[in-house]
């Protein structure tokens, strides 16, 4: 006898009614509720959506509402989560009221540029790191974040940054780019000269006139105080003595001429943050001596 239960369990799950994902079910109900000037009640429903793949649309109307019902220092608090979250997010002017887009421009005016900061920190520190494609997806945005604020008016400080940020893409560039395919064979031919080969593990210096020195892309020299007494209306000379890797960064930093202990204890610290395009012999990168010398004069 042939059992009749699959076919029946079929037909009851064709017959219950098809029901949406909670979230999308909680954003739904809460964008109808604005639409109904329900607003205490929509950010009840905003607040128990689960916002991982709606956050900035959620914060939106939690502005809307906020702004509907007079709260507006919470409304720009939601507004200024949608721009360090998403620092190229456009709110649709024909879908809302001027003033939440008039709102929206100035909170943007104010957080660009600190998003822009935040994000040169954390690609460096990728950098840093080794996370080189990371770093290389950190500086790119960088460079269309500023380009943003510049178009609306919040770009007339962040100029260095992009400065920096293109130099550090130079470096990745030059870091991830596939080593060269061997050349293929020719027929031998009368040698003019041989190309100049590096030294495994030389150091040059500026003695070696046919090596390209080292560019400085980052090089923060800590502020001098003077200390108090006659020290501090004494002009003080030295040099720091620092070699450069084949990666533009600093392996190695002494002072060769020390100048005032607690001064050359920070430089010395500085360096570690400092970064260069390398020296090259024959277009390769080389490590490189390179002599720094500095003058502390009182004020």
């Amino acid at each position: 006898m042939t059992s009749r239960v699959p076919i029946l369990c079929a037909i009851l799950l064709a017959s219950l009614p098809w029901s949406r994902p909670a979230a999308a079910a909680d954003l739904d109900d809460a964008i109808a509720l604005y639409a109904e000037a329900s607003y205490e009640a929509a950010l009840d429903a905003l607040n128990a959506a689960d916002i991982q793949a709606d956050a900035d649309l959620v914060d939106q109307y939690r502005a809307l509402c906020f702004l509907a019902l007079n709260r507006q220092l919470e409304a720009e608090l939601s507004l200024a989560r949608i721009v360090a979250r998403s620092p190229l997010y456009r709110i649709d002017a024909g879908a809302v009221s001027p003033k939440i887009v008039d709102i929206f421009q100035q909170v943007r005016l104010r957080t660009l540029p600190t998003t822009a900061q935040e994000l040169y920190a954390a690609a460096k520190a990728q950098y840093n790191r080794d996370e080189l494609s990371e770093a290389r997806l950190g500086f790119v945005r960088l460079g269309e974040v500023v380009q943003e604020a510049s178009a609306i008016g919040a770009g007339d400080n962040l100029q260095d940054l992009v400065q920096l940020g293109e130099g550090f893409l130079v470096l990745i560039e030059a870091r991830l780019a596939p080593p060269p395919a061997p050349p293929p064979p020719s027929e031998p031919v009368e040698a003019v000269s041989d190309p100049e080969v590096p030294e495994e593990g030389r150091i040059y210096s500026a003695a070696d006139t046919n090596v390209v020195p080292p560019v400085s892309i980052e090089r923060d020299v800590p502020t001098w105080v003077p200390p108090r007494g006659p020290f501090g209306q004494t002009t003080m000379q030295g040099s720091l003595v620092f070699v450069v890797d084949e990666h533009g960064i600093v392996e190695q930093a002494a002072m060769a001429e020390p100048m005032w202990p607690a001064y050359d204890t920070r430089l010395l610290a500085a360096t570690r943050d400092w970064r260069f395009r390398p020296a090259t012999l024959g277009g390769t990168p080389v490590k490189f001596q390179h002599v720094l010398n500095i003058t502390l004069a009182p004020p």
